[in-house]
């Protein structure tokens, strides 16, 4: 069976697939999806399915528990073979740390691709695409991000005119939010690079799209339309159940890829990245703690208990900055 895509490459030269093939891949680079789960009993088996229904041969699926206290780890066992491996920690570690455990002591992967345990692949050949793609090109690039949907049927893709595009990685995370999306479950990424980068190293609720952009900016990345994954909203989402303070602290990864980008361009264009996106992101906190009802008394104390009360007032700053100049452009048209 054929590859019968065509995407662009940065001379905006129209590259055909149709040479590479199916099978005989098991001598390819092997890639490692990460599984972190925690008391997703409802979920796990979808998804371990889903991962063994990659066409790729040569994958390895690591499974990794953070103690679940429901049939989560029973489940998965079910599954465990030469392929796919089952851990459990010894404690519980929390999210991000699972994460970080699993990428740098259980994966052996060139390439990893995380999957959390209530989400899906709904594309068959989302990696062994990838991996052709990489193959392409001489100098590879750091990671191939696939747009995804929900299960409510929503979908977010890149705004990109071809199947396939291959950008800078400058070009991707300054457009982070207006031409491209952030992805982590289609997401596939080369595993030395990020472990030199120190991924995972931030306990925040965008710990992954964090490290993903500080990678990104090392290389190119390529883009694709093609929906690969889904990502299902449940009562378990961190992104869902991020208290104030947690949502306020979450402003790091702005800082983070913000002394980054400081190395690349110029003062002008990193500053207007960092205000545009900072507009975005507060809006969402505004709107979920303020206008639904989010907000507690108790968020109040540990915002002076821990020294954000001046980023909070930030946020309500850059909310009334963006309607105030959302006024002037609707009075000047």
């Amino acid at each position: 069976m054929r590859i019968k895509h065509f995407f662009l490459n940065l001379n905006n030269e129209r590259i055909s697939m149709q040479h590479y093939h199916y099978n005989n891949l098991k001598s390819d680079k092997l890639v490692s999806i990460m599984i972190p789960t925690y008391n997703q009993e409802n979920y796990i088996e979808a998804t371990i399915l889903s991962a063994l229904e990659q066409t790729y041969q040569n994958i390895e699926i690591i499974i990794s528990d953070d103690c679940s206290t429901d049939r989560t780890g029973e489940i998965a066992q079910k599954y465990c073979s030469d392929k796919v491996k089952y851990y459990r920690n010894d404690s519980n570690k929390g999210r991000v740390a699972n994460y970080r455990l699993t990428l740098y002591e259980r994966v052996l992967g060139d390439y990893v691709v995380n999957l959390d345990g209530d989400d899906v692949f709904v594309d068959k050949n989302f990696i062994i695409d990838a991996i052709n793609l990489f193959k392409v090109f001489n100098e590879e690039p750091v990671c191939l991000i696939a747009s995804r949907q929900r299960n409510d049927a929503i979908k977010t893709k890149h705004n990109i005119e071809t199947e396939y595009l291959r950008i800078s990685g400058i070009d991707y995370v300054t457009n982070i939010q207006d031409k491209y999306i952030f992805s982590h479950l289609t997401t596939i990424y080369d595993r030395k690079l990020a472990k030199n980068l120190n991924f995972y190293s931030k306990n925040i609720i965008s710990s992954d799209m964090e490290s993903i952009l500080r990678l990104a900016l090392t290389g190119d990345v390529i883009v694709t339309q093609r929906v690969a994954g889904q990502w299902n909203r449940t009562k378990n989402n961190a992104s869902r159940n991020a208290e104030l303070l947690e949502s306020l602290e979450n402003h790091i990864w702005i800082d983070s890829v913000y002394e980054e980008l400081k190395k690349l361009i110029s003062i002008k264009e990193y500053t207007n990245w960092k205000s545009r996106v900072e507009i975005k992101w507060c809006l969402p906190i505004v709107y979920q703690h303020v206008i639904l009802g989010r907000f507690r008394i108790q968020s109040i104390y540990k915002i002076f208990q821990e020294g954000h009360l001046l980023l909070m007032f930030r946020c309500v700053y850059l909310l009334l900055k963006d309607k105030i100049q959302s006024f002037i452009n609707k009075k000047n048209v």
